[in-house]
């Protein structure tokens, strides 16, 4: 998932030690999760055992990595090597996907 010269992805708004030389700024990535997700999730929530619950973790969390990887293409497009301030968002769209948005912004470290 890193990108050659992505050396950090933070939800801080800062990185101990490295100093901003350049800020990018805002980068989003976007990820789609499939038809039944929102129905699974809401399942999942009133299970405690079975096939479900790990089904609808591994969906949620692969829209998670797909939505930081185009976050970390945007910034990388930009010139970045490291996002700051990442922040992730979930939305039902529809009520029959799941849009897993995640933000952030592209800087420069030293």
């Amino acid at each position: 998932m890193a990108k050659m010269g992505m050396e950090m992805v933070a939800t801080t708004d800062a990185i101990a030690g490295r100093e901003v030389r350049r800020c990018h700024g805002i980068v989003c990535g976007q990820s789609f999760v499939g038809e039944n997700v929102v129905a699974d999730v809401l399942n999942a929530i009133g299970e405690t055992l079975g096939g479900n619950k790990i089904l609808t973790k591994n969906k949620l969390s692969d829209a998670r990595d797909d939505a930081i990887a185009a976050l970390m293409d945007e910034a990388d497009k930009l010139g970045a090597n490291a996002i700051v301030g990442v922040r992730l968002d979930h939305e039902a769209v529809r009520g029959t996907m799941l849009l897993v948005t995640a933000t952030g912004t592209a800087v420069e470290l030293s």
